[in-house]
């Protein structure tokens, strides 16, 4: 670029040099001419009026004054800025290359990652509610029999766990009712199945303990004390909380006074 640029200035003094050049031949013709013309017209005015000779000196003198005042009107009336203009367009275009090796010197984009294949279907539970098979729900409420019936067209582990969260939930709800109360407590296989296949497949995902809780608050107040005490040990090993200050460990504490005050 400083090379380009060194040239430039020496084209724009050679420019210059021969341009001042130029104009001085120029000024020195005018000059000539008019000094030939009052040389001609000398001899033919003296012979025709002799009389004029005084008025001839101003003639002659503001001949020379007259043509040089017109060079220079000639040399200011020339656009000074010119050479300036064409300055501008030659670094102008000798700088027009910059921004394209600007981006070729860009670095080059990263090639796209090429897609991940497909991940396979996660692989459907195939175990059915040991409580909903065979089942009559004609006493059941519109709420407990619309998550039953989502919970048998789940077609996934996230659907099938949600759905029994909603079954466990309405018999919670409704746990003074044995009807309730049995089914809900009934459900416990099902869940247990149901959520270590989410844990299998959702690893990293954290899950509450909610379906834990309500289903050991069913298995107890129907008297299956140990089975209660299982699930919740088996909260325990999952790392779950049943959203209480003393958690599961607290639970198991009162179920088994729950078991010795009913075998009393």
């Amino acid at each position: 670029m400083k090379i380009i640029i060194i040239f430039l200035l020496v084209v724009i003094g050679v420019y210059l040099y021969r341009r001042t050049q130029r104009l001085a031949r120029e000024e020195q013709q005018r000059n000539i001419k008019p000094e030939a013309r009052k040389t001609a017209a000398e001899p033919v005015e003296s012979l025709a009026r002799p009389e004029s000779g005084e008025a001839q000196p101003e003639v002659e003198q503001a001949a020379p004054q007259t043509s040089t005042t017109a060079a220079v009107a000639e040399i200011s009336a020339e656009p000074a800025p010119e050479p300036e203009t064409e300055t501008e367009t030659e670094v102008a275009a000798a700088a027009a290359p910059e921004p394209a090796a600007a981006v070729e010197a860009a670095p080059e984009p990263m090639p796209e990652p090429e897609p991940a294949p497909d991940a396979e279907p996660a692989p459907e539970v195939k175990a059915e509610p040991a409580a909903a098979a065979g089942v009559d729900l004609s006493w059941a409420n519109p709420q407990l029999t619309q998550a039953m019936s989502d919970y048998e067209a789940a077609t996934s582990v996230q659907l099938k766990h949600q759905a029994l969260l909603g079954v466990l939930g309405e018999c919670y709800k409704q746990r003074k009712q044995a009807d309730y109360l049995n089914f809900g407590a009934n459900l416990a296989t099902d869940y247990v199945q149901v959520f270590t296949e989410l844990q299998k497949q959702m690893p990293g995902v954290e899950q509450k303990g909610q379906g834990f809780m309500q289903l050991a608050t069913l298995l107890n107040d129907s008297g299956r004390f140990d089975t209660a005490i299982e699930l919740c040990q088996q909260a325990l090993q999952h790392g779950l909380s049943d959203g209480t200050v003393t958690g599961f460990e607290g639970r198991i504490a009162r179920i088994e006074k729950a078991k010795l005050k009913a075998a009393q």
